[in-house]
């Protein structure tokens, strides 16, 4: 059964594409509404509003509305602190349709307009994601796409010098690029958000057609398989640039990352 949903029929990848059209309309509601927000709460319910106006009652995870630090946590989940002083805010948020899940992130400055430091972070992370949905084809294996998608965060970092003091082939050997980006590129997606790959059992579980609705964790370390990517199959591709105190710190005793 498994591997039975690894590929997905043309009507499953219709109802995948209208979970993401709903929440794709939630999200610019999101954006068109921040400048009246003073809390995560209120750009939560609006998101909520949004979906359950399109007939979409269901989350395909809670949705995820961090403000300033609480960004670069990857599962904060209070969404109750205010906005006041605060620059940006990330909201990964998604509803389903008919049971096949969205999964879907976006940064957006509070402002409306990015810094001149956020919108260098925001351009590196565009460029690792469109450099992989770019390569993204049959035959391709996924975590060659990974490799991809941290190369482009190591050089775009040493371009900006937060990064220094080695080449980039020294700072990826020492996998100091994973302080930055400490995630998967992206997983498979449908019946559930971290939907099955083929290599390992994942039941139905954690959807509110079968069971309590639980946050999904953010994308693990890259697939070890090496199962080349087929047609039929519906991948997320989510990059990141995180800018995390305390991950900085842990790293920054480790003299292989100083």
């Amino acid at each position: 059964m498994d591997e039975a949903r690894v590929l997905k029929s043309a009507h499953e990848i219709s109802l995948i594409r209208r979970a993401n059209e709903i929440s794709s309309s939630a999200h610019r509601k999101v954006l068109a509404s921040l400048h009246a927000a003073t809390n995560e709460t209120q750009l939560e319910a609006v998101f909520l509003q949004t979906c359950v106006a399109k007939h979409a009652k269901n989350q395909a995870y809670p949705p995820i509305v961090g403000s300033g630090e609480n960004a670069s946590t990857l599962h904060y989940e209070a969404n109750n602190e205010d906005l006041a002083g605060r620059e940006l805010v990330c909201l990964d948020a998604s509803c389903e349709w008919q049971c096949y899940a969205a999964d879907i992130t976006r940064t957006f400055p509070i402002s409306g307009t990015f810094s001149q430091e956020a919108a260098a972070i925001y351009e590196i992370v565009t460029e690792m994601q469109t450099r992989c949905i770019e390569a993204l084809r049959p035959g391709i294996i996924f975590r060659d796409l990974h490799d991809m998608a941290m190369e482009s965060a190591i050089r775009g970092l040493l371009r900006l010098g937060i990064l220094k003091g080695g080449t980039y082939e020294e700072i990826r050997d020492a996998g100091t690029g994973r302080l930055f980006f400490p995630h998967g590129l992206g997983h498979h997606i449908g019946l559930e958000t971290h939907d099955v790959d083929g290599a390992r059992r994942l039941l139905v579980a954690n959807t509110p057609c079968t069971s309590t609705l639980s946050v999904p964790p953010p994308p693990q370390r890259p697939y070890t398989h090496r199962r080349k990517l087929e047609a039929g199959m519906v991948l997320t591709v989510e990059p990141g640039v995180y800018i995390s105190r305390y991950a900085v710190s842990v790293y920054g005793a480790d003299p292989k990352h100083a």
